[in-house]
């Protein structure tokens, strides 16, 4: 691992929440599944007359969110490609097929059926804000863009909307117009540790540190356990010149995230600067063991190798 602080620059916002320093910090999660107005009309529509079961498209849908509530994806699609035949214009039949479909990892049916849900029904904000991080998922920012602002334009204070429009423009390099949204963001909701966060990338990026570390601080207070937020303010103290704090700080993050082969990298990194040398290479053993044994990571793995062999060098000569 290099040793510049230029090695320890905060991790820019990306997309997916779900693996360390790769992804952004805290991509919103998609909308509750029971929570739109499609699904309550449904239900009516099965209880009318006070007769349950007399729609058959209904009662398939129905069948089909309890499988989807259920984590059963395959057993709820089939289901609800019946309902969709027997009512080809039920939204919500076509909403809870797009989740499904996300939900067996193939992005393209559940952007089909999705769209067909919002074009069924153009005030289907929970369609729209799925077809946003599916977008986004793809790797497609003009789209995303395009669902989440149709969203605002709907309801101009949906607060998901908003935040995932921020971490696209970021990605993209349109910093200034995220930062509006983040900032909106946290004029609804002052304790919304990701976008506390993001601001702080967005400051660190225009090399305002100070300003970085107060968002990362902030993110902080709002949630203790923010490991983006943890580990970013640690690089902007090592930025300052403050080693001995940002070791701190990153041991805290490693608290939180003790599997994750970077993470144990950077620490290890931050603790040689300090000369912290023996706890340095605990740490890159540690990276080693988690890293995984695929050729994706083979020069990563190589690198953390001779980083070791110089570390054994150093020790010796002394």
């Amino acid at each position: 691992m290099p040793g510049s602080s230029q090695s320890f620059r905060p991790a820019v916002a990306a997309l997916l929440a779900f693996a360390v320093l790769e992804v952004p910090a805290g991509w919103s999660a998609r909308a509750a599944s029971l929570a739109s107005p499609a699904a309550e009309s449904a239900q009516q529509e099965l209880q009318k007359d006070g007769q349950p079961g007399t729609d058959p498209a209904a009662a398939l849908l129905q069948q089909g969110i309890v499988f989807l509530n259920q984590q059963n994806p395959r057993a709820a699609i089939a289901v609800l490609e019946r309902s969709a035949a027997l009512a080809p214009d039920l939204v919500e039949t076509h909403y809870r097929l797009g989740l499904a479909f996300e939900e067996l990892h193939d992005p393209q049916q559940a952007i089909a059926q999705l769209e067909t849900a919002s074009r069924l029904a153009p005030t289907h904000l929970d369609a729209y804000l799925q077809l946003g991080l599916l977008h986004a998922y793809q790797d497609d920012p003009s789209r995303a863009i395009q669902s989440f602002s149709a969203i605002l334009r709907i309801d101009p204070v949906h607060q998901a909307a908003r935040y995932n429009l921020g971490l696209v423009l970021k990605k993209i390099g349109r910093a200034d117009q995220a930062q509006r949204h983040f900032e909106l963001v946290l004029a609804q909701n002052p304790a919304h540790a990701g976008a506390h966060t993001n601001l702080g990338n967005i400051w660190h990026d225009k090399q305002e540190l100070q300003r970085a570390a107060a968002e990362y601080r902030a993110a902080l207070l709002a949630a203790p356990d923010h490991l983006m937020a943890r580990r970013n303010l640690a690089m902007v103290l090592l930025a300052q010149g403050d080693i001995e704090t940002a070791v701190s700080e990153y041991a805290q993050a490693m608290a939180l995230h003790q599997d994750d082969p970077t993470l144990h990298a950077e620490y290890a990194a931050l603790l040689h600067r300090a000369g912290r040398a023996s706890e340095a290479e605990r740490e890159y053993r540690q990276a080693l063991e988690h890293l995984p044994l695929t050729p994706e990571q083979a020069d990563r793995r190589t690198q953390i190798e001779a980083t070791l062999r110089e570390l054994y060098a150093v020790q010796f000569s002394q």
